[in-house]
């Protein structure tokens, strides 16, 4: 991608968002995040700025196409 930049330059960056179910615990969402930054960093170690969000989605309020089929 050539289209963007941070502060004037052009740094090469990556962030992730990962959405999971409810549930888990804030010690389990940070293992997480930490280990997919460790594993990104080790896979693209030219890659300076590598940083991760992680969102919970509310059960009550999820659906997918399987559970979507049992309400019709």
């Amino acid at each position: 991608m050539s289209n963007y930049l941070v502060g004037g330059a052009r740094p090469q960056f990556m962030h992730v968002f990962a959405h999971i179910m409810q549930g888990r615990s804030v010690e389990q969402r940070q293992q997480l995040s930490q280990s997919v930054v460790k594993v990104l960093s080790e896979l693209f170690p030219e890659v300076q700025a590598i940083a991760m969000n992680v969102y919970e989605f509310e059960k009550n309020t999820y659906r997918n196409r399987a559970m979507q089929a049992a309400f019709f």
